[in-house]
């Protein structure tokens, strides 16, 4: 008889559809998960939305919603996930499976490998990825509701988009007649330069697989968890290590009542392809100059995701 929840943690860059697989976890019979680097609730209302936050209250709601989370960043790069489960069990104690999305992300990990094992008795991770087009076009939304408002996350994205290949992005910025200063084009190249991030997650998932101490689960596609209930059954047995009485009709139930968090607030094309021939000339030469600074095209391309509509690597163009 199990006496002491499983525990889990699906790590996760933003923008990856991490508040929407929180929420149906969470609204999952015998599931307690929270989310975003504060480990809020995940029955809360999305921590990012700041749209929301102003249709109910002000900017002074919103400065104290960003205190919570810049915290937040302070407390990971010194909380163990352990430490975290253990919080999540306390606060839901009839849950058999608790855990976190997105409060860790894989770059987080590594001082934790310890704190993640034994396999069987330790704690199962897995990292949720989302097609690179679909992230950037999501998080160039994030970034143009959120850099209007947080000078602290304008001048961190200012200076990693200088530090990320600045003579590059001039010349292609010169050859586009592009100003890239602008806050429309510096939102597009911070969202762009992040995925320098997503290599730096996915250098931290072989590490942890080589380690050998934890129980790494693999990368989960928000695409297919979104429009598969039985994938999503299946990820849910994975991180229980066993099955979990759940019916197709709570499984179906949570899944619509699942909120999707969309930072893009702009109608039309949704599949990465057409996304990609929506973009200008020069976002499409700084996605894929990013994408191959990076080193991307093999994981994304290992992990199943088609990279077909993307010309072949280009040289700053």
């Amino acid at each position: 008889m199990q006496t002491e929840p499983r525990r889990f943690l699906i790590a996760s860059h933003g923008w990856s559809g991490s508040y929407w697989l929180a929420h149906v976890l969470h609204g999952l019979p015998g599931i307690a998960c929270v989310h975003s680097s504060a480990a809020l609730p995940a029955a809360e209302d999305d921590p990012y939305a700041i749209d929301a936050i102003l249709s109910q209250g002000t900017l002074d709601d919103v400065y104290a919603r960003l205190g919570v989370l810049r915290a937040g960043y302070l407390d990971r790069a010194t909380r163990q996930p352990s430490t975290l489960c253990q919080e999540v069990a306390a606060g839901f104690p009839e849950a058999r499976l608790v855990g976190s999305v997105h409060t860790f992300r894989m770059r987080d990990l590594p001082r934790s490998f310890a704190d993640l094992g034994p396999k069987g008795a330790g704690i199962s991770v897995a990292n949720l990825l989302r097609h690179p087009v679909s992230l950037v076009r999501s998080g160039y939304g994030q970034f143009r509701d959120s850099m209007a408002i947080d000078l602290n996350e304008h001048a961190w994205i200012a200076r990693r988009v200088a530090e990320t290949d600045l003579p590059a992005f001039e010349r292609i910025s010169a050859r586009h007649g592009v100003r890239p200063g602008a806050f429309d084009a510096l939102c597009f190249l911070g969202a762009c330069c992040t995925l320098g991030g997503l290599a730096e997650d996915f250098r931290a998932a072989r590490a942890l697989e080589d380690d050998g101490r934890a129980a790494w689960l693999g990368h989960i596609l928000m695409e297919r968890m979104i429009a598969d209930t039985g994938y999503l059954a299946h990820w849910i047995e994975r991180l229980n290590d066993g099955p979990m009485p759940l019916t197709t009709g709570a499984l179906d139930t949570s899944v619509l009542a699942g909120r999707r968090n969309r930072h893009n607030h702009e109608a039309g094309a949704e599949t990465p392809d057409r996304v990609f021939a929506e973009w200008s000339d020069w976002q499409r030469a700084i996605f894929v100059h990013c994408l191959d600074h990076f080193g991307l095209r093999a994981p994304y391309a290992a992990v199943g995701y088609d990279l077909s509509m993307l010309p072949p690597p280009m040289d700053a163009q």
